[in-house]
């Protein structure tokens, strides 16, 4: 029995909508302290697979306790919110295709008392420095004899696929240096899939000028998505 058309032509609107939906959705929201009402900077938005809790996007709280999500994909997730000294916090959150942009208000993280009798200061796996996103990857596991690319795989915001192209908050990577230096030639897939992950303390994610502008000084617009292992 054929559809009737005004039935198809609303299947078609939906479609398209979706279409246009997918990697274009936002989650935002601030983050305070529950006793203080102060802005938590630096605490860390995590984006989950309901299925197997895997990572797929992230954010760091600013200095006014806001945060963003960017780029994300209709569907049902998990959002947690940590921070060194206080509670984690897991929220469950639906993007759909007609309200794409996600705002989920104010959530407020309580200190973690147990914390407060012996306070050890660590540093948070995630971290921003000027304009580098740094990794420390002692909070990413990855099995024995694992490669870099292995451990780029679990870091939020990275992907890698099946032929070793990495791709960074959407952007192929197109450098990896070792300590800052190129590691035996420009393939970045050298570094990734011959260097074990254990060997590497922090992975730092950064746009990198263009060879002329770093030569000549002046700014061409011009970046590379670099990765340096440190």
């Amino acid at each position: 029995m054929k559809r009737p058309i005004l039935f198809v032509l609303l299947l078609a609107i939906a479609a398209a909508a979706m279409a246009q939906t997918r990697g274009r959705a936002a989650i935002a929201g601030t983050v305070l302290d529950a006793a203080t009402k102060q802005a938590l900077p630096d605490a860390t938005v995590t984006l989950l697979r309901v299925s197997d809790s895997s990572s797929l996007a992230f954010a760091v709280v600013d200095k006014q306790g806001r945060f963003t999500l960017k780029n994300l994909q209709p569907g049902s997730f998990f959002i947690s919110f940590s921070f060194i000294g206080y509670q984690d916090i897991i929220k469950p959150v639906v993007i759909s295709a007609a309200y794409p942009d996600v705002n989920i208000g104010t959530v407020y993280l309580e200190a973690d008392a147990r914390l407060l009798q012996g306070v050890v200061i660590t540093a948070p796996p995630i971290s921003i420095i000027k304009d580098t996103l740094q990794f420390k990857t002692s909070a990413f596991k990855t099995g024995l004899n694992a490669t870099v690319e292995d451990l780029i795989r679990k870091l939020p915001g990275m992907e890698v696929d099946k032929e070793g192209n990495i791709t960074a908050q959407g952007k192929a990577v197109q450098k990896v240096y070792v300590d800052g230096k190129e590691f035996f030639g420009n393939d970045p897939k050298i570094a990734t899939k011959n260097l074990p992950a254990d060997a590497v303390d922090k992975v730092q994610v950064y746009d990198k000028q263009s060879d002329q502008a770093q030569l000549t000084g002046f700014e061409d617009g011009n970046y590379e998505k670099t990765i340096n292992l440190k």
